[in-house]
């Protein structure tokens, strides 16, 4: 399953990056106008948002696996 999941993002990252790369930023010069923009700040904008929904979908979609006496075992085990 995870091995599925690596080959998508190697197989849809590159074209989604690209897709992303032709969207044009420079209308947040109006909020930053320091700040110098290339063509990548649309596709780490794009990676980000995904990277945070996949973290919201594992903390409030997925449950845990371990019972809570397996988590108190390692946790000692951990501590010493």
């Amino acid at each position: 399953m995870i091995g599925a999941g690596v080959g998508l993002g190697f197989i849809a990252g590159p074209p989604t990056g690209g897709l992303f790369a032709k969207i044009n930023l420079d209308f947040l010069k109006l909020v930053f106008p320091d700040l110098t923009f290339t063509v990548f700040p649309a596709s780490a904008l794009a990676a980000t948002i995904i990277a945070l929904i996949n973290l919201l979908m594992i903390l409030f979609w997925f449950r845990e696996t371990f019972d809570q006496k397996d988590l108190l075992e390692r946790k000692k085990f951990i501590r010493f």
